[in-house]
């Protein structure tokens, strides 16, 4: 939203200037790249450069995930595509039923993080046995028809200054604010007896990453 690119704009101006422009970043859950984006990062050097300088370190000072969108202001050269699966697609094995926007796992979800730290999980697996967190997701993960929201899709230049007015562009910015109106939470959560959404245009295209339409981007 306008006002969201806003708030990130003054946040931006009050960092000191080693940690601008603001960058996006990957969830821990999930980090798909394309092969491209794969092969340019590989053959960059300032992420090794950038890790050496740490030392005899052997953790990252920050958020590891937090440097993925410096690394990529240093490495590449062409826009990137974000496709942000929202928390209807993204939770964590919770025990209990976790807390918002961090929803258990549903017949929605994409990518689940099996939260191995978890004191009470690790206790379930103790007493059930190891597979007893697994099975109880697979379950609550079965086949559905169901098809919630499709990506939302935003183009990146990982080039950007800051101080720049545009800090993303929408591809399908209709998908956005339909998204946004329907989960207020950041995700739809069937696991916690909300409805699941229906979005039509990707039931009718069959699902397929590929079609425009299904992706919102011909509106």
């Amino acid at each position: 939203s306008a006002k969201g690119v806003r708030h990130t704009l003054d946040k931006e101006r009050g960092c000191p200037a080693g940690a601008q422009p603001v960058t996006p970043a990957p969830t821990h859950e999930v980090d798909v790249r394309s092969s491209a984006m794969v092969r340019a990062m590989g053959g960059c050097d300032y992420p090794r450069r950038w890790l050496a300088a740490l030392g005899g370190v052997r953790r990252c000072p920050n958020d590891c995930a937090a440097l993925q969108g410096l690394w990529a202001s240093r490495c590449l050269s062409r826009n990137v595509t974000l496709a942000h699966a929202t928390w209807t697609k993204v939770h964590p094995n919770s025990a209990d039923g976790g807390w918002r926007p961090f929803a258990p796992p549903s017949n929605l979800t994409v990518a689940l993080d099996m939260n191995l730290g978890d004191r009470r999980l690790r206790q379930l697996a103790s007493e059930q046995g190891a597979a007893v967190p697994w099975d109880r997701a697979h379950e609550a993960m079965r086949a559905t028809r169901s098809t919630a929201f499709p990506p939302l899709l935003y183009s990146y230049d990982p080039s950007r200054r800051a101080g720049a007015p545009r800090l993303l562009e929408a591809l399908n910015p209709a998908v956005a604010r339909e998204h946004y109106a329907t989960c207020r939470w950041g995700g739809c959560h069937p696991s916690r007896g909300e409805a699941a959404v229906e979005w039509r245009p990707w039931r009718e295209s069959g699902g397929g990453p590929a079609d425009e339409a299904a992706l919102g981007r011909g509106e």
